[in-house]
């Protein structure tokens, strides 16, 4: 599942309307017509602000994506229980999210 962030819906219709838009509300025109920073603004105010973490594979270090928020709860949990990095199993992978 891919996480778009608040840049991405911003400048994407389609986006716009699957995740902030939901109602159809906002004709093309009038998405258009905003400045990105109005955009992020109206997400930041129904969605609060933005969270970004990645998710990493523990083996490689590699970046995955970007972690969705319970993958980062999860991770927290697992570093508070254990003291290391808050590895968690998604998809089969070994991974946290920093």
């Amino acid at each position: 599942m891919k996480t778009h962030t608040y840049s991405e819906i911003a400048n994407d219709y389609a986006l716009w309307s699957e995740y902030v838009d939901t109602a159809g509300m906002d004709t093309r025109e009038k998405f258009d017509s905003m400045t990105q920073a109005e955009k992020v603004a109206i997400q930041e105010d129904c969605f609060g602000l933005e969270f970004m973490a990645k998710l990493y594979d523990y083996e490689t270090g590699e970046i995955i994506r970007i972690a969705t928020l319970r993958e980062v709860s999860s991770s927290v949990a697992a570093a508070r229980h254990d003291g290391g990095r808050g590895v968690i199993k998604v998809d089969g992978r070994s991974v946290y999210a920093q």
